[in-house]
């Protein structure tokens, strides 16, 4: 089974994830037959693919969905009942925990008999109430529920005589080439197969099916299959095959004794992850890259030893221009859509919902817009926690948005935008918005600032006040938020990534939260600075400009020293003295270099001993224990074997200020 288990777990995803897309335009009405039918091949494919990898409850349980959808599509007219979205959306949430459990290496699942019992009764205020045994037609998913294989393409297959050929059906060749490219094409072929037999009566296979994957396969699969599905209907249904480079479809002049037994046809069904494809393209551009890497270091080895240094320069820059090209591959493979993130974020709004009575409706545009893996893993949090504030404070109840000339229904919109290698996500919600009268009345209370400057503070800088660690307006702490943690997170994460924040708010319309990212992390530009005799890279996205200051024209202070800029006095400090690598009481050099910055939180002065050079770094995240330093936001490996901690100006600024 762990042979397959990457598969399951990367195509349940896809289902569920799909299957959430559709549910989701069932709630808001615009349900259709095609929707329907997809959402019934949704769950129909859960079924049989956790059969066979022996996750029983998965199985149970989309079973159960999958008779619930069979029943509503007979009636695909006539409006679902009330709380049934709710109720599949439920059966959702439980099966994406189940199979992430499974990623994680777990088999035995909890028994849900009460959703089961909740989703049997649903469909049977349908009609015909849906029963967990065997029905005409489906014996072979059920077989695999009994007695699973372990192995997704070794499901027993059902005696010939089980299914039959549908009355007045065609028999139909179907010849189908496995991408060359995909992973385990056996199985491949075996999904294919389930697909396929959800269109009718398989009658024969070439190769025979029990031979998949215990035999050399040479991609190509010939189906003969009989079904009551006229020719342009089986051939879009052969559409939905994963995996599939071509396929063709001619019909067949049986005997006529084999089309005229009775069966049945079933619908056609469709065929942050832990492995990703890479197109053998790009493979084949990183083998040509190796071989130029290859050639022009035995260049540059030759050059050196002849003490020819001007071919050295040359082979030195061809040398560079492949490192380049890889580097720019190795990029391009790292991005995964913003899409992979989306159940989690649909998840949490529907979690939040239940838990605070409220009804709210989340929508995400831009889904198909790139980032790298480690930025998108990074904002999964800040992103759940600027939900928790949307749904907990901003929207209202449903009596309340009544009353106020609102919908019932809460609204949180996020969409996802690309503007050269910078990714813009925009969150708004259409809730109460947030009162800034509060926000300066608690930030003098709890002592943030003084009135006089709280009055002085425009609108947005107010806002602003609520990413202060501990700040908090709510009069209450409960398990969801009060606690004034949350918006702090938000502003850490985001800038330790390189971003920024940005907060708008109308009150009684909602609030707007921007964020500004950039489109990986893997690799910055950065300048390598030296303090105390420890080299430091600091990010260039927050340096504005670099300068040589005097010691003459220094203000010290409790918290570091102000410098005097274009006529304004800029907080400065010494990341040594931030680190605690000297007394912060420290004497400066008569004169000195100075990285001037700019973050979405502050402005200030970085004072250091020597800029060395500014450069591209490749970033490596600090793992345990040293990945909770606030401090810093990874390290970078030098050409001399030194290891460069990469400042997170904007936390450590923040540290100095408010030590």
């Amino acid at each position: 089974m762990s042979r397959y288990l990457d598969l399951f777990v990367s195509e349940a995803r896809q289902h569920v994830q799909d299957a959430e897309r559709e549910i989701t335009r069932m709630a808001e009405g615009a349900a259709d037959t095609e929707g329907l039918n997809a959402l019934f091949r949704h769950f129909h494919s859960l079924k049989g693919m956790a059969a066979s990898m022996g996750f029983q409850e998965i199985a149970r349980l989309s079973h159960a969905i999958e008779d619930l959808f069979d029943e509503i599509r007979k009636e695909p007219e006539k409006p679902p009942h009330p709380g049934v979205t709710d109720l599949v959306v439920e059966g959702l949430d439980v099966i994406s925990d189940f199979i992430e459990k499974a990623s994680a290496g777990e088999k035995d699942f909890p028994a849900r008999e009460d959703l089961i019992a909740k989703v049997k009764q649903a469909a049977s205020e349908y009609g015909k109430t849906p029963s967990l045994t065997p029905r005409e037609g489906d014996r072979r998913s059920v077989e695999s529920e009994k007695a699973p294989s372990g192995r997704m393409d070794e499901a027993p297959d059902p005696p010939p005589s089980s299914r039959a050929p549908a009355a007045r059906a065609t028999a139909y060749r179907c010849r189908l080439h496995i991408n060359p490219e995909a992973d385990l094409p056996a199985a491949r072929a075996a999904l294919a197969l389930r697909h396929i037999e959800s269109l009718g009566v398989i009658l024969t296979t070439t190769p025979p099916r029990e031979t998949l994957g215990k035999s050399p396969f040479d991609g190509v699969l010939t189906v003969l299959l009989s079904s009551g599905l006229s020719r342009e209907r089986l051939t879009s249904g052969l559409e939905g095959l994963l995996d599939v480079a071509s396929y063709s479809v001619s019909e067949e002049i049986l005997p006529t004794d084999e089309v005229k037994r009775e069966g049945g046809v079933r619908e056609a069904e469709q065929g942050l992850p832990s492995t990703i494809r890479i197109p053998t393209a790009s493979l084949d551009h990183f083998l040509d890259t190796l071989g130029e890497l290859i050639t022009w270091r035995g260049s540059l080895s030759a050059s050196l030893k002849s003490n020819d240094l001007k071919n050295a320069a040359e082979s030195h820059d061809r040398l560079s221009r492949a490192i380049d090209r890889l580097r720019n591959e190795v990029m391009s493979i790292r991005l995964l859509p913003f899409d992979h993130i989306v159940p989690h974020l649909n998840q949490t709004v529907r979690t939040l919902a239940r838990q605070t009575g409220k009804r709210v409706a989340i929508q995400i545009s831009g889904t198909e817009v790139a980032l790298d893996r480690a930025v998108l893993e990074e904002i999964l949090d800040p992103l759940n926690h600027i939900l928790r504030n949307a749904v907990d404070h901003g929207i209202e109840l449903a009596d309340d948005r009544l009353a106020a000339g609102k919908e019932a229904t809460g609204r949180v919109f996020i969409a996802v935008s690309r503007a050269g290698d910078r990714v813009r996500i925009r969150i708004e919600d259409d809730g109460a918005g947030m009162d800034t009268d509060a926000i300066a009345r608690t930030a003098v209370d709890g002592g943030f600032l003084s009135a006089e400057e709280a009055s002085s503070l425009r609108p947005q800088e107010l806002l602003m006040l609520t990413t202060i660690p501990g700040f908090s307006t709510s009069l209450t702490t409960t398990e969801l938020s009060g606690r004034g943690v949350g918006m702090d997170v938000v502003r850490t994460r985001i800038e330790k990534l390189g971003g920024h924040i940005d907060l708008q708010s109308i009150r009684g319309a909602g609030v707007t939260v921007l964020l500004d990212l950039p489109l990986t992390v893997a690799v910055i530009d950065a300048f390598l600075v030296e303090a105390g005799g420890s080299v430091f890279a600091v990010p260039a996205s927050v340096a504005s400009r670099t300068i040589l200051a005097s010691r003459a024209s220094v203000r010290r202070s409790r918290t570091g020293f102000y410098l005097e800029d274009a006529g304004a006095l800029l907080h400065a400090f010494r990341p040594d003295e931030a680190l605690g690598l000297r007394p912060a009481s420290g004497e400066l050099p008569p004169r000195f270099p100075v990285i001037l910055f700019r973050t979405e939180s502050s402005t200030g002065a970085l004072a250091v001993d020597a800029i060395i050079e500014r450069r591209e770094l490749v970033v490596k995240p600090l793992g345990s224990p040293l990945d909770h330093l606030r401090e810093y936001s990874g390290a970078a490996l030098l050409d001399d074997g030194r290891i460069a901690l990469i400042l997170d100006v904007a936390n450590l600024h923040r540290q100095v200020v408010q030590p």
